[in-house]
């Protein structure tokens, strides 16, 4: 379907003070005149008709330009300013359609064909306007700037995101799957230190649970206190079921076995393992520092999968780059491939060492606040009188410790607060003396009688094996989501590499026609555009020397040309529609006469059927090269000549509008 612009009314807008009427009747036009005369008005008003915003004013270096002060023209009423166009559609009526500064996120149209939709979407794509900062964006770039305008040419800007997305919940599972391994391994050492070492097994070399073996111990004690066995420890809802909870004067928490222990873990761990767990801290914010001091190591990082697939590519004899197809001295790429190997190894065994360390801190710390909690609970009622808060807002730091390490450390080292990777200090000596009080007092208090043991023991139990059954479940369900995810993302890169590889093969040999018309001196140009994981690589032959940066050896013109052919060629690729407007703002300002006119015989012969080209200069040999090869007739000169307060922009007296 092709669709055309017939005509412009530009009211109030930019460097329009009143209003200007430009008639295109579907054919391409050229808008001149010299600096600060207004002629990219007319572009930036096509442009803000179609998407209800001006690129030049958005995005990096513009800060401080305020849309709802630049939009307007500076001498005129906010309230008139308004952009309305008439399009047309092949074989059919034209149509009308306005948007008002005011109401500027809505566009009022007469009509809205299929068609014009896909242009609005082109439009906002950025595939309806180049600017030579847009086209730099496109050649003189970094691979992943580069790969953020193409992708949102493409309209794939979501691609990355995705991919973020997978590497975030694989991880994330991963987590889970470990903090629950923990969870499991501690309830399954509580039950052993109650039941006895026969309840526990090892499995491929992993501790396992004996069901039957702690059934056996569940019975033992179910005896004690006079209640019935138990056929399985599946067959009841809790172990203490049918039996009746003995009640005389020792019911102090104080007297249970399982909070006397649980004390002694917590003074064992003020008193002496905190002290390896500091260290561990220590170790990870110092790793934490290098990585932050090395700028290049994430990136680098990413890029480990590309290399190691082009070692296997690659050996000593290999002359040739078989991804680029770039030269090389023998052994020379297979040096290189093996020199940046062991970088990345360098770099990934950093992000490896503060992973383990992370996970050796929220490990040992998630043992100590299910202690502390525990202890906590059990102590929460009447019968203890002790100030229990100094312990509450120990593990409340504690778990701002766990939460810190718990989060990707290595996904942006800058963010992390190193100050969250600290045991606190100001609380220890009120927690001492807790602990120190409820020691004492606990001390003090008559031993519990064999069955009020037996009973606390039942609880403990129960309690620890409805967490361990818990953790078992989760720590498979996290594990295997893990590995899932971690498919669904290599599936993923592989899948978005083919079909953008494809798509960027189509795009490299549409370029390199175009620029080699312009350029027939350059008859073996062969470019190179290409997906990475981190971005989108541009490399361009030069003579016979090898693949380099577009702005290593070929000059600001030829730059230009490449930016405008580039876009040329993705635009002529992405967009669904046969004819469109595309607007082109000073975009051949560095280059030489010569290839001027080549280009303009590009447009007319190459493009003139797929594009109508509206296009701003203040370079009047330009023009008549535009005019000279029939790219636009001279009656589609559209010629401002210069721009005051008092008027606005003012064409030629006998401009035709």
């Amino acid at each position: 379907m092709s669709i055309q612009l017939e005509s412009l009314t530009v009211r109030a807008f930019r460097g329009v003070r009143g209003e200007e009427r430009f008639e295109f009747n579907g054919r391409n036009a050229v808008v001149a005149g010299p600096n600060g005369s207004g002629k990219s008005t007319v572009l930036q008003a096509i442009e803000f008709l179609l998407t209800g915003h001006i690129s030049a004013l958005r995005g990096s270096g513009t800060g401080g330009i305020k849309t709802t002060e630049h939009i307007p023209n500076q001498y005129a009423n906010p309230d008139n300013t308004a952009v309305e166009g008439t399009f047309a559609l092949e074989g059919e009526d034209s149509f009308r359609v306005v948007r008002e500064f005011t109401n500027r996120s809505r566009m009022k149209a007469e009509r809205r064909p299929e068609a014009f939709t896909e242009l609005v979407t082109a439009a906002n794509q950025g595939l309806l306007h180049l600017s030579r900062d847009e086209l730099l964006e496109l050649v003189i770039t970094t691979p992943g700037d580069r790969k953020d305008q193409i992708y949102q040419l493409m309209n794939t800007e979501g691609l990355d995101e995705r991919r973020r997305q997978l590497k975030r919940l694989a991880k994330k599972a991963n987590r889970e799957a470990s903090t629950n391994e923990t969870r499991y391994e501690d309830n399954l050492q509580q039950i052993q230190e109650i039941a006895g070492d026969e309840v526990v097994t090892s499995i491929d070399g992993e501790p396992e649970l004996r069901p039957v073996a702690l059934c056996d111990a569940v019975n033992v004690r179910r005896e004690r206190v006079g209640g019935d066995p138990i056929a399985s420890i599946d067959a009841v809802e809790s172990f203490e079921e049918g039996l009746t909870s003995p009640l005389d004067q020792a019911s102090n928490p104080l007297q249970r076995d399982d909070v006397r222990r649980q004390l002694t873990q917590l003074e064992d761990w003020v008193d002496d393992e905190r002290t390896a767990i500091v260290d561990v801290l220590d170790d990870l914010r110092q790793e934490l520092r290098a990585l932050r001091a090395d700028e290049d190591a994430l990136t680098a990082l990413a890029e480990r999968s590309l290399v190691e697939r082009g070692r296997t590519l690659v050996d000593a004899t290999t002359r040739e780059c078989p991804l680029c197809e770039k030269p090389w001295g023998e052994g020379e790429l297979n040096a290189y491939l093996e020199n940046r190997a062991d970088r990345l190894e360098r770099i990934e065994s950093r992000v490896e060492t503060i992973d383990g360390l992370a996970g050796t801190v929220r490990r040992e710390l998630d043992s100590v606040t299910g202690t502390l909690d525990r202890l906590l609970e059990a102590l929460s009622t009447d019968e203890v009188e002790i100030d229990l808060r100094p312990l509450a807002q120990y593990g409340e730091r504690l778990e701002t410790v766990v939460q810190a390490v718990d989060g990707d450390l290595t996904d942006d080292p800058k963010a992390v607060d190193l100050e969250t990777l600290c045991l606190p200090e100001t609380h220890q000596t009120a927690v001492r003396e807790t602990l120190t009080e409820l020691r004492e007092t606990a001390g003090a208090l008559p031993e519990r009688s064999t069955i009020e043991s037996m009973w606390g023991q039942l609880q403990t139990l129960d309690g620890a094996h409805k967490r361990l059954r818990t953790a078992a479940t989760e720590r498979k369900r996290f594990a295997r989501a893990a590995n899932e995810f971690e498919i669904a993302h290599e599936t993923f890169l592989a899948t978005r590499d083919d079909v953008l590889g494809d798509i960027f093969e189509t795009i490299s040999d549409r370029f390199a026609s175009f620029y080699r018309a312009v350029n027939p001196d350059e008859s073996a140009f062969n470019p190179t555009i290409g997906q990475t994981n981190t971005g989108v690589d541009f490399s361009v032959e030069f003579f016979d020397t090898g693949e380099h940066p577009p702005n290593a050896l070929h000059s600001e013109g030829h730059q230009d040309l490449m930016g405008v052919c580039l876009f040329l060629a993705l635009a002529s690729e992405l967009s669904p529609l046969e004819r469109t407007p595309v607007l082109l703002d000073d975009v051949v300002m560095s280059v030489d006469e010569g290839h001027r006119e080549q280009f303009a015989k590009v447009l007319r012969d190459e493009f003139s059927d797929h594009f109508q080209f509206l296009i701003a200069t203040h370079d009047e040999t330009w023009v008549g090269q535009l005019v000279e090869t029939g790219v636009v007739r001279e009656q589609e000169v559209v010629r401002f000549t210069e721009w005051t307060p008092d008027r606005g922009s003012v064409l030629e007296a006998d401009q035709i509008r």
